[in-house]
């Protein structure tokens, strides 16, 4: 059954873990109803997970009033018609920020996020995995976002929209995005078929930050705990989107709160001085420098060459590989190494 229905007033919802949630018969929002113009929730280091619906919104439905999701993740969640994750409907609003949508399903649009006559803002999110048209016979767009023609915008900054998918078998095959967005810039967009150019600031390869259709692979890893009590997908080796993001959309506003300077797990933001695309931060990037200082040493008179390493980060073991050229006269015993957690 359906976890919760809010007709009025506000609630708040902090470390929670709903799973599961389902409708009789034909339903909408499996987790999560809203309805109400004057209804306020908002969701904090909260999980919606494998929830199902035969009709709208696979966890989360908002019909009219204001959802606020931070540092959350909706993951494996199908919808028998639109919205997978989530659907804003009826001049409905969201402020979404550190969200991880992954792995959600719709048959028809909007396999992770479905917008009608609604408002909505991303704010380091990473959307990825998600499917629209799951059965390949609606011809539904927009894997990642589905924004329907009409009132009210979509505004998305240093967020990831990648990997996600379109079953569709014949037309219009948009796999990440479909209708009318504004870009607050360093966006990491997939592809941006189904992109409506005509109106708005859309996300344009090279401008304002936005890196489209650039065939990078983003490389996240899978939806997993990577730290913190939620599941989010880790930023791997050299991905575009580390230090790519824009600082400015990490200060309070438009962050809800000071607290909120963090990732989806509670990591402090801005490691290397520049923020991470995504609801992910990567760690502190390891700096290694090699100092030498008298490296040439004389055998007869006992003097002593040194060559120092030094590393940003403190912790973790160090491995030096000793090479001596086949014609030196020296070896490994006229080397001493002095520091913890070395080795030769």
């Amino acid at each position: 059954h359906r976890h919760i229905s809010i007709a009025a007033g506000n609630v708040y919802f902090r470390n929670i873990l709903f799973e599961r949630g389902a409708t009789p018969v034909i339903g909408n929002g499996g987790s999560l109803l809203m309805t109400g113009s004057t209804t306020l929730v908002s969701a904090t280091n909260c999980a919606f997970e494998g929830s199902s619906v035969t009709d709208r919104a696979g966890a989360i439905i908002v019909n009219a009033g204001t959802l606020e999701l931070v540092s959350t993740t909706i993951a494996a969640s199908n919808a028998g018609t639109s919205g997978g994750a989530l659907v804003l409907e009826n001049n409905a609003t969201g402020h979404l920020t550190n969200v991880t949508l992954s792995g959600n399903s719709a048959g028809t649009n909007g396999g992770a996020l479905s917008i009608i006559d609604s408002t909505c803002t991303l704010l380091n999110c990473t959307l990825t995995a998600n499917t629209c048209d799951d059965s390949g016979l609606t011809g539904g767009n927009g894997g990642g976002i589905y924004h329907a023609a009409g009132t009210g915008t979509v505004k998305v900054g240093n967020t990831i929209i990648t990997g996600n998918l379109d079953g569709s078998s014949a037309g219009d095959v948009f796999p990440d995005v479909s209708g009318i967005f504004e870009s607050l810039g360093h966006n990491f967009i997939g592809s941006d078929d189904g992109l409506d150019t005509g109106s708005g600031t859309p996300f344009t390869n090279g401008v304002m930050g936005d890196q489209v259709e650039t065939l990078v692979n983003p490389q996240l890893a899978p939806l997993a705990n990577n730290g913190g009590i939620l599941s989010t997908h880790r930023l791997d080796g050299a991905s575009p989107a580390i230090d790519a993001g824009d600082n400015r959309l990490v200060t309070v506003p438009p962050f809800p709160r000071d607290t909120f300077i963090r990732d989806a797990r509670g990591q402090v933001r801005k490691v290397n001085g520049l923020v991470d695309i995504g609801a992910y931060e990567g760690p502190p990037e390891t700096v290694v420098r090699l100092i030498a200082s008298d490296a040439t040493a004389s055998e007869w008179n006992a003097s002593q060459g040194s060559i120092t390493l030094q590393r940003s980060i403190a912790s973790g073991s160090i491995t030096v590989n000793l090479t001596i050229a086949p014609n030196s006269t020296t070896d490994s015993s006229d080397y001493t190494l002095q520091g913890p957690n070395l080795t030769v």
